[in-house]
């Protein structure tokens, strides 16, 4: 398995009266960066483990959030 970097957006809430976030363009999703060994790839997912050669815990990530993946040497 490679090691690799998953960076990806997650959803974000604002609690109260939140105008002023969105006119100053503050609404964003949160950008997350998480490591692991690749287990799987596919046009709707992307599956890592936390440890290798076998396969520990698992964090699968839609494909809709992922902004990159990146190979780790």
């Amino acid at each position: 398995m490679k090691l690799v970097e998953v960076h990806w957006l997650d959803i974000t809430t604002h609690a109260g009266w939140c105008e002023e976030l969105v006119i100053n363009n503050n609404d964003m999703p949160l950008k997350f960066v998480t490591v692991g060994y690749l287990v799987k790839k596919t046009k709707d997912r992307i599956v890592i483990s936390d440890t290798s050669p076998t396969i520990g815990n698992i964090t699968i990530f839609p494909r809709g959030c992922v902004v990159s993946l990146v190979y780790k040497k």
